[in-house]
This record gives C-alpha cells, sequence and structure tokens, in this order.
C-alpha cells in the first residue's frame, strides 16, 4: 500500500468512526478555549519543480512522500484557534526530464496557524485554516544541468488547510485534514559545479493526527438553588 492510499484511508476511517462515536464525546467547537499540542502524519504530493537557469531547464517529478507536523495551540472559546506549528517533509526524486533521477527535496518548516472550528451540530467538527511563516526548502536532485542539486534555502511560505476532527473524549480529539503548502517565491539553489538554479517548492499534503486539549479553564460551579423560607 502507498503512502497516499494508507493516508487516504486513515481518512475514510477518520470520518466512517464520526458516525459511531458516543454523542457524550461530541462537544461545541465554539467552546474549545486553552492551550492544545497536537500531533499530525501523512503522505505529501510535491508538485513538479523547474531547477532553471540560463541554458538549464530540470523538470524534476517526484514521488509520494511523508509529510510530518508538532503544533502547540491556543482556543479562544469563540471557534478561533491560533498556533505555532513545526513541520517536516520529503519526498524522494523519480525523474528529471524523464530520466531516472536521485536524491530527494523536502522542507523544514516553522508556521503560524489561524484556523476556525465550526459548529456543526453532529459528531464531527469541521475546520479551516491559513498560515504563514519561514521555510528551509533542501534538495539533492540530480542529474540537473550535467551537474546534481546540493543545497537548501530558506524562505517565506504559506498554507491553508480544511479538516475535520472528531472528539474522542473530553480533552482528546482525531484530526485529519488537506493542506495545500508553498514558498513565496522560487528558492535559489546551487548545483555542485557551482551554478545557481531556480525551484519552486509546492506541496500538498493530507495528515492525520490527535490533539489534546490541557489548559481549558474549568466550569465554575452552578450554585445550588437557596432554600425557600419557612412558612409563618
Amino acid at each position: 500500500m502507498t503512502l497516499r492510499a494508507a493516508a487516504s484511508a486513515a481518512l475514510i476511517a477518520g470520518l466512517c468512526l464520526s458516525g459511531i462515536a458516543q454523542p457524550a464525546a461530541a462537544q461545541d467547537a465554539s467552546r474549545l478555549a486553552g492551550q492544545y499540542l497536537a500531533i499530525q502524519a501523512g503522505s505529501s504530493w510535491l508538485g513538479s519543480s523547474s531547477h532553471t537557469a540560463t541554458g538549464i531547464n530540470g523538470e524534476a517529478e517526484f514521488r509520494n512522500g511523508s509529510v510530518g507536523a508538532l503544533a502547540l495551540g491556543h482556543g479562544y472559546g469563540n471557534g478561533f484557534r491560533s498556533e505555532i506549528e513545526y513541520s517536516q517533509r520529503k519526498n524522494e526524486a523519480d525523474n528529471v526530464n524523464g530520466t531516472a533521477a536521485a536524491g530527494s527535496m523536502g522542507a523544514n518548516s516553522l508556521m503560524l496557524n489561524g484556523l476556525y472550528d465550526f459548529s456543526a451540530g453532529g459528531t464531527f467538527i469541521p475546520y479551516i485554516g491559513a498560515g504563514v511563516g519561514m521555510t528551509r526548502v533542501r534538495s539533492g536532485v540530480g542529474p540537473v544541468g550535467g551537474s546534481s542539486v546540493k543545497d537548501h534555502d530558506l524562505d517565506y511560505a504559506w498554507q491553508t488547510m480544511i479538516g475535520v476532527a472528531l472528539p474522542l473524549q473530553d480533552n482528546l480529539a482525531l484530526t485529519a485534514d488537506l493542506r495545500h503548502f508553498r514558498t513565496f517565491r522560487d528558492v535559489s539553489l546551487s548545483l555542485a559545479s557551482g551554478t545557481s538554479v531556480k525551484a519552486p517548492y509546492e506541496d500538498t499534503s493530507l495528515m492525520v493526527g490527535l490533539r489534546w486539549s490541557f489548559g481549558a479553564p474549568k466550569a465554575s460551579p452552578t450554585p445550588a438553588p437557596a432554600a425557600a423560607p419557612a412558612p409563618a
């Protein structure tokens, strides 16, 4: 089974579980408040990347790869959340201009995300989000221009996401989301020969994971009604 098939199966399983989860586990997304920790992993589909320079055009295609992310966030009790996220992506090269290739391309990223949880009134909670941050793109793809890429570059990046969460317990939820990630500009990389090339980095990923909320404030106990005065 490929990573893509495994991630798709995990997403389908999560959606199916949402239909059989105990209603008591469901919670109103708009009430998620306090800190949380989220961990996700899944499959990465890196788009073709043209490593170009004057007289050079190495069109690299990639195999399905892997992605993992760790995020620390805060819910504001009204459906909105913000988080800081660290992620890693890696894809092995398949071919360059139709010729079998070696090496890989990947990215280590630190992102600031904003998300919104919809209160759908069911057992699962859909959400959307977007983020901006920095990424370190690395490439070791070859052959390109009679040489190979052996370099990395730091650039600004953005991402968008759409997903669903399934509460399993009061402080634990299963998540699954689809993300689109891209650098703001083509990254600058050097070949082993010293020639500088430009290359885009654009990735789509499907991830599943768990989210633990551990800072939600406890609800204040409801005061007991005052006893009625005894009749005179």
